[in-house]
């Protein structure tokens, strides 16, 4: 519990750590007793000092809602992604993760990419696609036509990666999983040693 609160500290300071520290600078010589030091006409600095700090209280805010937000983006992209991982199970479907594309037209992309399953690297057509690199796609072969069925891009698997690391909502029951194996493991060898 400790180290989910301090990750999650240290989650928030990275986000807001740095405008923070922003609006500082620019309110610290206000306050300062020689804040009053006139380098340039009152109006002028009154104006500026204004704006940079407005400025700062808009990025601090941004900064906040962006990472008061991040966890249920990443629950939602670890959820689309394990859409994907589960659909990729059908008959003639793949997940394949984009290594680079070859050409593309308005009409698709011919595209290298590696199956995540097999490891399998493929070249080949997807229609109707525009897909960076390190994206995720789910593709139906039709001959030797890959139709893409759904796709998550890179942001949405770092996301995703974000969240697995976090612990998606199932990682604490399967944490209590182990722990019931683990002791009814202890209690057979226990019993193992008391029959010997």
């Amino acid at each position: 519990m400790t180290r989910l609160i301090l990750r999650e500290v240290a989650r928030w300071v990275r986000a807001v750590g740095t405008p923070l520290a922003v609006l500082a600078i620019v309110v610290a010589p206000s306050l300062l007793p020689f804040g009053n030091v006139r380098l340039v006409p009152d109006r002028a600095l009154s104006v500026g000092w204004l704006a940079a700090v407005i400025a700062a209280l808009i990025w601090v805010l941004t900064a906040a809602v962006r990472a008061a937000l991040q966890p249920a983006r990443d629950r939602h992209a670890f959820q689309h992604l394990q859409d994907l991982r589960v659909r990729s199970g059908l008959p003639d479907h793949s997940l394949l993760c984009v290594l680079r594309r070859v050409w593309s037209t308005p009409a698709g992309e011919r595209v290298s990419a590696v199956d995540v399953r097999t490891g399998a690297v493929v070249d080949l057509w997807l229609t109707e696609s525009d897909l960076a690199k390190g994206s995720y796609a789910l593709v139906s072969f039709r001959g030797a036509t890959g139709v893409l069925i759904g796709a998550a891009s890179p942001t949405v698997v770092l996301a995703a990666q974000r969240q697995a690391d976090r612990g998606h909502p199932g990682h604490g029951q399967a944490k209590a999983g182990r722990r019931e194996r683990h002791a009814a493991a202890r209690v057979i060898r226990t019993a193992e040693m008391l029959l010997r």
